[in-house]
């Protein structure tokens, strides 16, 4: 036997002794085996564990309940409302404010009083901020309340303003949009009042 046939034997033998020809490893080129370990890292990479949905911002919370608060007549910048709807609409303003405590409200009485005295008789909406800051000191009020409605295109705006007198300082606002009737706004007036009710503490 020739020595070329010898060692051919004992290859051959020791493959079959290793399991046979099945167990010869994988011949592949370079790319070949890139393509490969992509593939296995895409099949055993740990899946992300799924994002919580995004909750809602939580609202500042104030210490506001059971402050005394003056409410001033909503200013209607829009002209959507007519005086008796303007005065009904501040009324229930004044009165959802006070339900549960929240707010201990000066009677508007009161507040028109102090604007008759100090006006020369002649009754005038207290709209801007120095006006509602004098008359809310004088009257022993804590924080003073402003309305205001304004038209936008089709939309109106309702932004509200919570002042602190002792800090001389705007302690919350609240502000919503919606269609100009005096439904939407009666409802938007509703969630102005959810609002600070939801910042109160």
């Amino acid at each position: 036997m020739s020595l070329r046939s010898l060692l051919f034997l004992l290859a051959f033998s020791l493959l079959m002794g290793c399991g046979g020809i099945k167990h010869i490893p994988d011949v592949r080129s370079e790319t070949q085996w890139h393509n490969v370990a992509r593939a296995d890292s895409r099949t055993t990479a740990p899946k992300e564990a799924a994002q919580p949905p995004p909750t809602e911002v939580p609202f500042r919370r104030i210490d506001v309940r059971g402050a005394y608060v003056a409410v001033f007549d909503i200013q209607d910048k829009s002209k959507t409302l007519s005086r008796m709807e303007l005065e009904s609409l501040t009324d229930y303003l004044a009165t959802k404010m006070a339900e549960d405590g929240l707010f201990h409200v000066v009677p508007r009485e009161e507040i028109q009083k102090r604007l008759l005295s100090t006006k020369q008789k002649s009754y005038k909406s207290c709209y801007d901020q120095s006006c509602q800051i004098e008359i809310g000191r004088e009257i022993a009020a804590q924080k003073t309340l402003s309305v205001k409605i304004a038209s936008i295109g089709s939309s109106c705006i309702v932004t509200a303003a919570l002042y602190d007198l002792k800090k001389a300082a705007t302690n919350a606002t609240a502000t919503t949009r919606g269609k100009c009737d005096t439904d939407a706004l009666l409802a938007q007036i509703e969630e102005i009042i959810t609002k600070f009710r939801r910042m109160a503490k």
